[in-house]
């Protein structure tokens, strides 16, 4: 509910400048409730949790904990 209710507050703040008046039902956050948008029964891993879901008409920078790039798809993947 706290996560609701501050996506809510950022939204407020932002619906007429950045956000250019789009109504709050129209409004796509990259925060999802597991229990909500999901069939726990079938994936019950979503059950109780927050997941994220995310896209990009780029491909981003993917680096390694040394700071290298990755440009492998063997070692970059969904998921």
């Amino acid at each position: 509910n706290r996560i609701k209710k501050a996506q809510k507050a950022a939204y407020e703040a932002a619906k007429n400048d950045k956000l250019k008046g789009i109504k709050w039902e129209k409004v796509k956050t990259t925060l999802r409730d597991g229990d909500e948008e999901m069939d726990t029964d079938e994936h019950p891993e979503y059950a109780g949790h927050m997941f994220m879901s995310v896209s990009s008409r780029t491909k981003p920078q993917i680096i390694d904990k040394y700071k290298n790039p990755v440009d492998s798809a063997d070692e970059v993947y969904s998921g």
